[in-house]
C-alpha cells in the first residue's frame, strides 16, 4: 500500500500520510458503511477488517484487489475535492489543468 491513503466517506474526502494514520482514524463500527471507499496513492481499493489487540477493536486495511484498479475513481473524487475547495476560496486552480491532470499530480495538488 503507498501513501498517501484516502477515504472517501460519501464525497467528504480525508487524506491520511500513511496507512498507519488512517488506521487510527477510521472507526470499527463504521467499517461496514457503505458508501466509504479507501484508496492508496496508486487506486488500490483497501479493504477495512476488524482485528482485536488487547481487547480494543481496530481496523486494519488490506489491498482487496492486485493491480490499481480504481486510479479513474480515485482521480475524479480528487478532482471533485479540488472544484469544492475552489468554490470555498481554498484553490484556485486552473479547470482546463484539472480536467487533463494525471492521478500523481492531483495527489500532489491535493496534498499541498
Amino acid at each position: 500500500m503507498q501513501p498517501p491513503i484516502f477515504v472517501d466517506d460519501s464525497g467528504d474526502l480525508t487524506i491520511h500520510a500513511s496507512v498507519k494514520d488512517a488506521e487510527s482514524w477510521l472507526e470499527p463500527h463504521d467499517v461496514d458503511e457503505p458508501l466509504r471507499f479507501v484508496y492508496d496513492a496508486t487506486g488500490t481499493l483497501l479493504g477495512q477488517q476488524i482485528v482485536e489487540r488487547h481487547s480494543v477493536r481496530l481496523v486494519k486495511l488490506v489491498p482487496v484487489e492486485q493491480h490499481s484498479a480504481h486510479a479513474a475513481e480515485l482521480s475524479e473524487t480528487i478532482r471533485r475535492q479540488l472544484r469544492y475547495f475552489a468554490t470555498i476560496g481554498k484553490w484556485n486552480g486552473d479547470e482546463h489543468w484539472l480536467a487533463s491532470a494525471s492521478l500523481d499530480d492531483l495527489i500532489a495538488e491535493v496534498s499541498q
